[in-house]
């Protein structure tokens, strides 16, 4: 992924004055992918931590800190430029998950209350897009800024027992997004990198489980993908 960046960012520094024609007032769509990160210090934890918060019947720390970690994100938006204007409007949905296998699985250690642990949000957002430069440049810088309605599952199955205990969440917060748009000469298309912060602002559980409780976190998700304008 890093290196997926990095490729993204030297293609940027050396561009050209390509152009593509644009009409104004137009639409387009956008797909990518991105890696998650959540500030959060329960959330990287051992698997030990794990067990030991479990036990103790306290707020649980994950362990994705530890273990066979898959993190993965994807990002996708409908957006909207206005007819001569620098804004657009964007109705977008992303999504990150986490998932963690402990080393040698409840075969081992049967007795164990979780042997994976999942953790997954996906977030549907309505925002306001601010284009810098201009539509026919070979690149452009945005910012991006709504708000979205989230949904998280966490999940801890146990594999020998054949046991599984989740907790859902919804929840509301905001969304923001520096924009780097690399366009394509003569293609509809073009290389975008996006950098999602996510910022909490409530969440509709007035509910604590004695595991897997849970909240909404502040994340960051830097994602890279293409734009097709329509």
């Amino acid at each position: 992924m890093k290196s997926v960046f990095l490729i993204m960012i030297v293609v940027l520094m050396s561009g050209t004055t390509w152009a593509i024609e644009k009409l104004p007032g137009q639409w387009s769509f956008q797909g990518g992918i991105g890696m998650p990160i959540l500030f959060d210090s329960d959330f990287y934890g051992t698997w030990d931590e794990f067990d030991a918060s479990y036990e103790n019947g306290e707020l649980i720390t994950y362990p994705f800190g530890d273990g066979s970690i898959v993190n993965l994100g994807f990002a996708g938006d409908l957006q909207y430029r206005f007819e001569n204007s620098a804004w657009s409007i964007y109705f977008g949905t992303h999504a990150y998950a986490l998932f963690s296998e402990r080393e040698g699985g409840a075969e081992i250690f049967p007795n164990i209350e979780a042997s994976i642990v999942q953790y997954s949000t996906l977030m549907n957002s309505i925002g306001v897009v601010y284009d810098f430069g201009q539509l026919e440049d070979s690149w452009n810088f945005a910012l991006r800024g709504g708000a979205n309605l989230a949904f998280t599952s966490a999940r801890g199955l146990n594999q020998f027992l054949n046991s599984e205990e989740s907790h859902f969440l919804m929840g509301m917060g905001l969304e923001f997004s520096p924009v780097i748009r690399y366009n394509f000469e003569k293609l509809p298309f073009s290389l975008e990198l996006n950098n999602f912060v996510g910022l909490p602002i409530v969440s509709f559980d007035d509910t604590l489980h004695r595991s897997f409780s849970e909240k909404v976190r502040v994340y960051y998700m830097p994602t890279i993908g293409m734009r097709w304008w329509m």
